[in-house]
């Protein structure tokens, strides 16, 4: 059981230690201010292990620099009617739910690596 709890911290510290690399620190510190009340070390760790990915999941209640990065790339592409506060709240997923219902894509509200990715594929043609 210890040695289980030394190799999860060592991997928090890991996972730490690659966002701080990649200058991630600010979704990091996101992650980590949020109140996770019924999440454990692993959740967390894999939550911190997606915002060093360059498709960060996104939903309901996310903040931080990639939610302004998603907000900005949906306000480009005519989406207008949201704010660009850093914050993903219903604005947002309609926004988000709009995009994925007019590009084929599962219309969950989430902004996951599909998502992302077609994103990134239609602001670049423009």
């Amino acid at each position: 059981d210890e040695l289980a709890g030394e190799q999860k911290s060592s991997k928090v510290r890991s996972l730490i230690t690659t966002m701080v690399r990649r200058g991630k620190l600010n979704s990091l510190i996101s992650i980590l201010r949020e109140e996770r009340p019924d999440e454990t070390w692993p959740d967390i760790a894999a939550q911190i292990q997606q915002a060093i990915s360059d498709s960060p999941l996104l939903r309901i209640s996310s903040k931080g620099e990639p939610v302004r990065r998603l907000q900005e790339l949906l306000y480009s592409l005519g989406h207008s009617d949201i704010d660009i506060d850093g914050s993903f709240g219903p604005g947002t997923q309609a926004a988000v739910i709009r995009f994925q219902e007019n590009t084929g894509l599962p219309a969950d509200g989430i902004d996951g690596r599909q998502t992302w990715n077609t994103l990134r594929a239609q602001t670049s043609a423009e």
